[in-house]
This record gives C-alpha cells, structure tokens and sequence, in this order.
C-alpha cells in the first residue's frame, strides 16, 4: 500500500514536470529539486522506463542506473553529461535536464583554413561555412544579429581566416565590452556547459577569435561607418 501511494505520487509529479518529446525527455530542475526525494527517485526511474520504451533492461541495473543519476543530482555540479546503456545519455544544463537516445559525440580539437570567398565543410561539427564579400549597403540590416551570420570588416581581418574549436587560455574582444575577457568565462555567463564548449565553432584571424559562432563577434571586426567593403560569413 505504501508502494503504491509513492507511485502514484511519483506518476502525479512526472506529468506535471515531465517534458515529452520524440526520442527525448526533459525537465526543470528548479522543480524537481524541491520534490520529495522518494518521489524524485521515481521520477528518474519512469523516464528510463519511457526512453527505453520496453527495451530488455535487467532489473537490477535500471536500479543502478538510476541510483547514479540520484546522486549526481545530488552533488553541487551545475551541468554534467552521462552515457547509459543502449545509447541513451542524460545531460544537464544548468536547470534544464534532458535524457535521449543517442549519444552526443565528444568534437576532438580541429582547425580547418578556409577558402575566401567560398563553401567549406567542416566534417567534425557536420557544417557548412559560406563567406562572401559584398559592399556596405541597407541591405546588410536586417542580417545583424541573427545568430548563424557574422557581418565583418574586411579590412580588419587577417586571411587567410581559420574555424577551430576552443583551446584553454583563449581570449577574445566581445561586442560592446569593454576589453578582452577569457573565453571560459565569456561561457560561464552564458551557461555553456563545459561539455558543450567543444563543438563551438570559433572562427579565427590571425591570433584573433573574430567570431564565437552563435553568439558574439569580436570588437575589433564590427562593421562601422568606416566600413567599405563586408565580409558575410554564414555557418549552416
């Protein structure tokens, strides 16, 4: 009778949380933390039994499974990743938990040089780099700030331009800072998780990190009212 109150305690939790995608399953942790911790145990225990969806799990390594995922809850990490059986892995991110079939491959370092003007595939992060050169015009508007294009001044960059990934001690000239800050930290404050920094494209001039692509170009390379002729980088 106990049993079956936790669980419908557990099942009651789990769909007001409880996020249902194709493939994933997430969460706030802001919501489940404050959970009793029977009943967060539970919650771990019937997302493995949706994600594997039936698939032959023994009984006594579900347990062990989930206990591991109890207790890495329970320790002050504030983003950490794991691989489970059958190619199911768990991330969290900050408050954002989420568990999915497939594992996510770690990118090993990478450097690609890349033809300007031109498209260039880069097979470690699966994307496509489109660069053109084109004249400062109203046209170029709309374009500033969407996350995927960079607008750049040419005269200001150093080719030929390079995408790699992050290396410890980079630094960089973020847009409307004063000043060049670390890379690790510029990640710290916006909630990159050290998993996910690796597959960050970085794209390079020089000894200059002129784009950390998706999220800010450098300050050296904005395009001002000097400007003369634009280099448009595209990362599909």
């Amino acid at each position: 009778e106990e049993n079956d109150y936790l669980e419908r305690g557990g099942e009651e939790a789990y769909q007001k949380i409880v996020r249902e995608e194709k493939d994933a399953l997430s969460f706030r942790f802001s919501e489940y933390q404050f959970l009793h911790p029977a009943i967060q145990w539970r919650i771990i225990q019937k997302m493995l039994e949706r994600i594997y969806k039936g698939e032959t799990i023994i009984e006594e390594r579900e347990g062990m499974e989930v206990n591991q995922i109890y207790k890495k809850f329970h320790q002050p990490f504030p983003s950490f990743f794991i691989e489970l059986p059958q190619g199911v892995s768990l991330e969290k991110r900050y408050d954002l938990v989420l568990i999915r079939k497939g594992w996510v491959k770690p990118v090993p370092p990478f450097e690609v040089e890349l033809i300007s003007p031109g498209r260039n595939y880069i097979e470690e992060i699966k994307r496509e780099v489109v660069i053109e050169e084109t004249s400062k015009d109203d046209k170029l508007k709309d374009l500033y700030g969407l996350p995927d294009i960079a607008l750049l001044d040419c005269q200001n960059l150093q080719f030929p331009l390079k995408m790699r990934n992050f290396r410890p001690g980079d630094r960089f000239h973020p847009l409307g800072v004063k000043g060049t800050q670390k890379l690790k930290e510029f990640f710290i404050d916006h909630k990159i998780p050290k998993f996910e920094r690796p597959r960050i494209p970085l794209l390079t001039s020089g000894e200059m990190i002129a784009w950390v692509v998706g999220y800010r170009i450098d300050e050296r390379v904005k395009v001002t009212e000097k400007t003369k002729r634009v280099l448009k980088v595209k990362v599909i």
